[in-house]
């Protein structure tokens, strides 16, 4: 078997004959990216390959860095062709780093390069790169429709502007609810900027907790209008803890005086902005999404240079099942659990996680399959050995036909590429297992097994058709 040759990840006939029958030829919905909806929206045109790939990917910065190369080559203002060399000799250095894959697959399926990149072949291929991207094969509208996209779900501040979402190039743009800014109120004199915008864009005064959720349900309802159907949240952690109007109330007045929260009063306002945008989604019928363990910006002098996303976050600490739990359980009573998809930064705790999801499926009528559920394999983790993992657990675990497959949670259009990757995975995860005799032979049913985990399971889950 050749490098990234035809069955790449493929192992045996029948997986090789799912992946090229089936999952090859399916549109790719992409329900959790960051995206920018402007940016596809304007068919920006990007003419350089330092910029295409090094300009937001902290993936690559930290390779980068690892490799000992300059930061003026990572973020700042080195020159593009010297940034693109001291990328290839970095890569050349990361093998099993899923980014060697990555990296190489995105050259053949965009640019049609199959050289090897490295220190040697890195101005070769930077040429070959920046003449095919002259051509206007790298537009939004080139790359969506070589890709096969369908569907794109960006992640959108609720104080931002929903004017860039829509239709583009045949592709739905949606945007998607995250509202971490509004449960982040460590900062005092960053959430009363925050508050400012938000007012702004709600067209509405912001005085107290309760005009505060005022403006947020307005933002809600307009995410809804333009198309949205799910909440996404950045949680570090899960917490169990009891407040009331009278203690909102104390918190709101303490920062907006400009006084710094308690521990304590940080969590109770991070939980009722949680449990308010819960009860928001399972009223609209949305999903809600929790993305739980990352400790985000653990090298200060770097990320207060440049910004949230400076590729210096790390896994933190296991879940509170307990506390996770008692959230699900709390909406359940309350009814207002929307579906939800729980996203394990820690790979050790997917299966625990697994386990209490499969605990609040089912009761209502109305209730879909796999109404709470584990997403994929997220991160630092959806790597080839990472996704297997997971798909393995999720299967024992419970129902893997109703998994919603493959999200990219990425800045990068190019990074599409990795649905190709997942499906793979899928399709030679569940050949060997029919190969094996451990499931049965049925082109039927194996077909329709990763129609649904590859497509369909997204749009019908996210309420997408």
């Amino acid at each position: 078997m050749g490098f990234l040759d035809d069955n790449f990840l493929l192992s045996g006939r029948t997986g090789s004959r799912l992946f090229h029958e089936v999952a090859a030829t399916l549109p790719i919905v992409d329900a959790h990216n960051h995206l920018s909806a402007r940016a596809i929206a304007d068919n920006q045109a990007i003419t350089s390959i330092s910029d295409l790939w090094l300009a937001e990917d902290h993936y690559k910065w930290r390779i980068m860095r690892a490799h000992g190369v300059d930061e003026v080559l990572v973020t700042g203002s080195g020159d593009p062709r010297e940034r693109f060399r001291a990328f290839a000799a970095a890569l050349s250095a990361a093998p099993m780093n899923p980014l060697y894959v990555w990296s190489h697959l995105e050259l053949r399926r965009v640019f049609g390069i199959e050289t090897i990149l490295g220190p040697d072949t890195a101005d070769y291929i930077y040429d070959a790169a920046n003449n095919h991207m002259a051509l206007g094969a790298t537009t939004p509208a080139a790359l969506l429709q070589a890709f096969g996209a369908e569907v794109l779900c960006t992640t959108d501040d609720p104080a931002d502007s929903l004017d860039a979402h829509g239709t583009h190039h045949g592709v739905r743009v949606l945007p998607t609810f995250r509202p971490d800014k509004a449960a982040d109120i460590g900062d005092p004199r960053e959430f009363d900027r925050y508050l400012t915008r938000l007012a702004a864009t709600a067209d509405q005064p912001i005085s107290s907790p309760a005009g505060f959720l005022e403006a947020l349900t307005q933002r809600h309802t307009a995410f809804h209008e333009a198309g949205c159907r799910a909440s996404d949240h950045g949680l570090p952690d899960l917490w169990n803890t009891e407040f009331d109007d009278a203690d909102l109330d104390r918190i709101w007045q303490r920062v907006r005086a400009g006084r710094v929260p308690t521990g304590e009063e940080l969590i109770s306002w991070r939980e009722w902005v949680l449990r308010e945008v819960a009860r928001m989604d399972s009223e609209r019928g949305w999903v809600m999404q929790l993305h739980i363990g990352p400790v985000r910006n653990i090298r200060r002098r770097l990320s207060e240079q440049f910004g949230p996303d400076a590729g210096v976050d790390a896994i933190g600490n296991p879940i509170d099942i307990k506390a996770l739990s008692g959230f699900l359980d709390r909406a359940d009573r309350s009814d207002c659990l929307p579906r939800t998809v729980i996203y394990t930064m820690r790979p050790e705790d997917a299966r625990a996680a697994a386990s209490i999801a499969g605990a609040f499926n089912g009761v209502d009528q109305d209730s879909a399959p796999g109404w709470v559920q584990v997403g994929p394999a997220w991160w630092f983790a959806d790597t080839e050995h990472g996704i297997r993992r997971q798909l393995r657990m999720l299967g024992e675990t419970g129902s893997l036909a109703h998994s919603i497959g493959m999200v990219t949670d990425s800045r990068s259009l190019l990074s599409l590429v990795r649905h190709e990757y997942f499906r793979r995975i899928l399709c030679d995860e569940i050949g060997r297992d029919v190969d094996a005799g451990l499931l049965p032979d049925d082109p039927e049913l194996l077909e329709e097994w990763v129609r649904r985990i590859a497509y369909e399971n997204a749009l019908s889950f996210f309420d997408l058709q």
